[in-house]
């Protein structure tokens, strides 16, 4: 990395850094990019130039972990077995996924309670969605109307919102923990088996 690369990713990471903070003492709405620009020692030009706007600020800070158990689903051996794949993909998700700072727990506690961020995070799940469907179909080679590709899509995205929502602090270990296994065990119910999951009782 060069030195304007690094000093353009050292402001990046202080205008999120006094953004978080700003969202956090006066409110996502009352916080401004003017503001902002103020609080980094930096002109609202030069702010401009990094983030186009207060929203794509957290965004960018989510949405790579948002999109990340896609890339460990195409990251994992062709060969190997399919129930697998989407464990060790949701579990290193989960682990990654954990955020270990308040920090972290501010980030996803903005992303949720502005519905323009809102509506982006849905839309980043749902691409996410299709994006596990064509992985889980390549590798079994699996066509286009096999309902269980579907479903086992919408069931991973479902456990890793759950998962979301527990980091947020808007649910409890309790509930999450209930839900999690509720939908681990739909993976498996007969109308809905996958091959990846399917016993002896129902293969």
């Amino acid at each position: 990395m060069g030195k304007r690369e690094e000093n353009a990713a050292q402001t990046r990471q202080r205008v999120v850094a006094a953004a978080i903070s700003s969202f956090s003492e006066r409110g996502f709405e009352a916080t401004t990019m003017e503001s902002i620009a103020n609080a980094v020692g930096i002109g609202s030009a030069t702010l401009y130039r990094h983030f186009p706007s207060k929203e794509s600020i957290l965004i960018s800070l989510a949405e790579p972990g948002l999109r990340r158990v896609g890339d460990l689903l195409e990251e994992r051996p062709d060969d190997e077995p399919l129930s697998e794949v989407m464990g060790s993909a949701l579990s290193q998700w989960m682990e990654e996924a954990a955020p270990d700072s308040d920090f972290g727990q501010q980030v996803y506690r903005h992303l949720m309670s502005v519905s323009e961020l809102h509506r982006q995070v849905l839309q980043i799940w749902d691409d996410e969605r299709h994006r596990i469907e064509r992985e889980l179909r390549r590798r079994v080679g699996a066509g286009p109307d096999e309902l269980w590709v579907d479903v086992t899509a919408h069931v991973m995205v479902m456990m890793c919102t759950i998962v979301f929502e527990r980091l947020r602090g808007d649910m409890d270990d309790g509930a999450a923990l209930a839900m999690l296994r509720s939908l681990s065990a739909l993976l498996r119910a007969p109308a809905f088996v996958t091959p990846a999951f399917a016993g002896p009782e129902t293969a």
